[in-house]
């Protein structure tokens, strides 16, 4: 037999009840949307598809209303409520989960984000869960869902309405159901998917100062969580159990339209909500790999917020830590020297200390001593007793590995981030080396000259790769960028570089100039593709490459977050801001190439080895658009590409793309498709929009696919044709 309902019909002028603990036999989930036109009706077909039998759907938007726009769709289906909340900018959106509670009518119960997707067949089981499941995800809005059993709800009174953000509320929530003794689960793999909203992306705005630590972690989502579970915590007793009140004023056959009552959401105090926020401040700082904040007083965490982002490390937290003084003024950078135990005492190595000391104070460097017990002698402890010394245990935070050849640069020169360097055997040669080599060599550092070849993704990673072993060997990267028919624009076109670039590159005369000359272009007669990259520590070095370079420092994670801070261009950024963007699956198709376009001489078989040639051929029919069509109806029928970019280096492609997917799709609309200037810009502009969808359909053997893969900032996931479908 079923209970009775826990929420009788309502009539105009009678209040919401509160949520009881008794409800029908079944499932009912609860949702609140806050923007009526972002794929509502896709999300609503999903909801009514898994076994539920209720939707209550809070409808926390202005206009134009959810129940309005499916007024012309015919009626409604039986189980969809539809809940209108006039004034609803005046309470949390908390308070709109409580009343989506409150009027659902099951004994088991599911709240859901308006971004959370149900598997139609996952089988629900014929009796109440024991314990609850609950998922929450960060990427961008907050994405969750809670599952759990009415009666454990309603005894801890649902949501706490003095939450701010929904993430750090269900958050909360599964807290206190944890300390009401229910056992959490994690939500079966593929029951449920995180979807994101679409959202245009802002124009380019003037620069502006370096935001703080503080503005940084405030408009990390995290930090409004971690905030929220905080205050679940310290008010669970009080006012987590107070409620706001609603009132029925219209009824209507699919659902009801109330208001708000007077009565305001509770007020925290001062105090708590500094402590809440000073602790989420902490958890944020952790959680992004700064270290352990918690122990700082507040005067000493306030000034750590109240610096630019640059200027907060690992090592300062640290230091705060261990009771050194937060520097307000400026930026140090800091030098990290491992002491090497075991290295035997003599002349040298105590010239070579005072040394690296001058040498680092010249570079703009302040040294941090990190050494074991035992690793420093009486006497080094007497040389270095005016250094800032860590214990090895102290986490430092990930910091590039160098040698004292970064020390050899001229003041002028731009300080260089912090890093660390062993003080070993080896260290000491080189540090007496660069001593008594004079100020001819002391005042340069040797360069690693990048003469970059091809089109415009083998020239980028290959900038990538040549700026990730630089920094780590501290090179000066020296950028040749000399126009031809692959690449007609100037790097001014696409990026601000802050690296120096030449427009004319010399490799005929690099070995008579005492520079190191490398090829790992496969045409050329003197290549060497693939070879390692291991010059003299003291040697300049020249590569032409088209491809990545083979050192230790040069790896995939290195090389893309030297893409990801090139700055783009103003014209790049606004062609990027122009088209919606994110959208939920990139489509990039490279069709032309191969033996019909070798006519046009950025695809001639003169630029490749018959190798090379054969497989581009290959690979450029396998990623005729046609290819590309079943994968994305896929996608769409499965309801992971609700919106579509595409880009091409064939005008035939966007339009059939328009045609046959309507609205769905957006693209980048050009008038060339050569390698002129104004067709660079468009084509990095393309290779913007395509790093910012979750999910990439690319073309194989396009280093364009893989440039797009590179700038992606978040998860990615890429399928490639001819490979992967």
């Amino acid at each position: 037999s079923q209970a009775a309902p826990a929420a009788p019909t309502l009539a105009p002028g009678q209040d919401v009840p509160p949520l009881a603990g008794d409800g029908l036999v079944g499932c009912s989930l609860v949702t609140v949307v806050t923007d009526a036109t972002q794929g509502l009706k896709g999300a609503l077909t999903n909801w009514l598809a898994a076994p539920v039998d209720e939707v209550v759907l809070i409808d926390w938007s202005r206009n134009p209303s959810v129940a309005g726009q499916f007024e012309a769709d015919g009626p409604f289906d039986p189980r969809l409520r539809i809940v209108r909340v006039d004034d609803a900018t005046q309470a949390p959106p908390t308070a709109a989960f409580n009343l989506g509670l409150r009027l659902a009518r099951h004994e088991r119960l599911i709240l859901i984000t308006d971004t959370v997707r149900l598997a139609a067949t996952a089988a629900l089981p014929d009796v109440p869960i024991a314990g609850f499941c609950t998922e929450l995800r960060f990427d961008g809005p907050a994405s969750a869902f809670l599952e759990a059993d009415r009666a454990d709800l309603a005894a801890v009174a649902g949501m706490a309405e003095h939450l701010s953000s929904v993430a750090g509320a269900f958050q909360d929530l599964a807290t206190r159901l944890t300390l009401r003794g229910l056992r959490s689960s994690p939500v079966a793999q593929g029951r449920i998917r995180h979807t994101q909203r679409g959202a245009l992306a802002a124009p380019p705005t003037a620069a502006r100062a370096e935001p703080t630590l503080r503005e940084v972690l405030l408009a990390d989502p995290r930090h409004a969580a971690e905030q929220d579970r905080i205050l679940g915590l310290l008010l669970a007793a009080g006012p987590a159990r107070q409620r706001q009140g609603f009132v029925a004023e219209e009824i209507w056959p699919h659902g009801l339209g109330v208001r708000l009552t007077a009565r305001a959401a509770p007020v925290l105090p001062d105090h708590v909500a500094q402590i809440a926020r000073d602790q989420a401040f902490c958890a944020v700082i952790r959680q992004r790999g700064l270290g352990d904040a918690f122990g700082l007083d507040l005067a000493t965490l306030n000034a750590l917020l109240d610096r630019p982002v640059p200027a907060v490390g690992a090592i300062d937290i640290a230091l705060a830590a261990q009771g050194h003084p937060v520097q307000t003024e400026g930026r140090k950078a800091w030098l990290v020297v491992d002491v090497a135990p075991g290295v035997p005492d003599d002349a040298d190595k105590g010239l070579a200390w005072f040394e690296l000391d001058r040498l680092a104070t010249s570079a703009g460097y302040a040294i941090i001593l990190v050494a074991a017990d035992g690793a420093l002698s009486e006497d080094e402890r007497a040389i270095l007793s005016g250094f800032v010394r860590l214990e090895p245990s102290v986490d430092l935070g990930p910091l590039a590995t160098t040698d004292v050849r970064l020390l050899a640069r001229t003041n002028a020169e731009k300080v260089p981030t912090s890093a660390r360097i062993a003080f070993d055997a080896r260290a000491i040669a080189d540090i007496l080396r660069l001593s008594q080599a004079g100020p001819a060599l002391a005042l340069r550092r040797p360069k690693l000259f990048l003469d970059a070849q091809h089109g415009l993704g083998n020239r980028l990673r290959a900038i990538a790769s040549a700026g990730a072993i630089a920094e780590a060997t501290g090179r000066e990267l020296v950028v040749v960028w000399q126009p031809d028919v692959h690449c007609e624009c100037q790097i001014e076109d696409l990026i601000t570089a802050d690296f120096a670039v030449i427009s004319q590159g010399f490799a005929p005369d690099a070995a008579s100039m005492g520079i190191d000359l490398v090829s790992y272009m496969e045409v050329e007669a003197n290549s060497t593709k693939g070879a390692l990259i291991n010059p003299d520590a003291f040697a300049d070095v020249y590569v032409r490459s088209a491809y990545p370079l083979t050192h230790p420092a040069s790896t995939w994670a290195a090389e893309n977050a030297f893409l990801r801070r090139l700055k783009p261009s103003a014209t790049v950024l606004g062609l990027a801001a122009s088209v919606r963007n994110p959208n939920a699956v990139a489509v990039h198709i490279r069709m032309e190439g191969g033996a019909d376009a070798e006519h046009l001489p950025y695809e001639a078989s003169a630029n490749w080895t018959a190798e090379a040639h054969d497989a581009i051929h290959h690979w450029r029919k396998r990623s005729h658009f046609s290819h590309f069509l079943p994968r994305l109806d896929q996608l769409i029928a499965e309801g992971q590409a609700d919106t579509v970019f595409v880009a091409s280096d064939t005008a035939a492609v966007l339009d059939e793309f328009a045609t046959r997917y309507g609205d769905r799709v957006a693209y980048l609309p050009r008038r060339v498709f050569d390698r002129s200037p104004m067709a660079m810009t468009y084509a990095f502009a393309d290779a913007l929009l395509l790093s910012r969808a979750p999910r990439l359909l690319g073309s194989t053997w396009s280093s364009f696919s893989e440039l797009a893969a590179r700038l992606a900032a978040g998860p990615y996931r890429m399928e490639l044709a001819g490979t992967d479908f």
